[in-house]
């Protein structure tokens, strides 16, 4: 889902998205001609819930922490109620079951991540039974991150092949 483009090198809101009451709302609620409180509004709620945002890089404890200060600047600011209605409208916009599966596995990873996290930290916690167990988790650490990162190729996949028919022609949306 496209909620920004750039035109003319300045960040623009998609109109289409204004059609959706939930960013509607972000969108009419800021009186101002330059629209840069929506803009930073809408901004927080496609880096926090998209698939794809590149704030995924940070561990979901400090993630959304984050995006307050890169897109805010200001840590008071917090998500009012439009912002969170916005955020999960976002989220129902672009579930799919692979998406499903795609979230789920990578929370499974910031838990296996944080358990190593938390051993490195707490040597103690180490004995002759974890160390099996560690030595077969990390052995099989590659072909988790290969997994999820071939369930991200199959969901890019997906969306781009959305609105377009067998023979690759973009279809009209009249014609859906």
């Amino acid at each position: 889902m496209n909620i920004f483009s750039i035109e003319d090198n300045k960040i623009k809101i998609q109109q289409d998205c204004l059609l959706i009451p939930q960013f509607a709302e972000i969108y009419n609620r800021d009186k101002s001609k330059s629209k840069e409180q929506s803009l930073k509004e809408l901004s927080f709620v496609y880096f926090s819930a998209d698939y794809k945002s590149t704030y995924l890089a940070y561990p979901e404890s400090t993630r959304l922490t984050q995006l307050v200060q890169d897109i805010f600047k200001d840590d008071s600011w917090k998500p009012d109620d439009i912002v969170k209605a916005a955020i999960t409208k976002y989220e129902e916009l672009q579930q799919t079951p692979t998406l499903r599966m795609l979230k789920g596995a990578r929370k499974a990873q910031e838990a296996i991540t944080k358990y190593y996290e938390d051993i490195s930290q707490d040597p103690d916690k180490v004995n002759f039974k974890s160390v099996g167990a560690i030595a077969m988790s990390l052995e099989k650490m590659g072909k988790i991150a290969e997994s999820i990162d071939k369930l991200e190729d199959k969901i890019r996949r997906e969306v781009q092949t959305e609105g377009r028919s067998k023979a690759d022609r973009i279809i009209n949306k009249f014609e859906e």
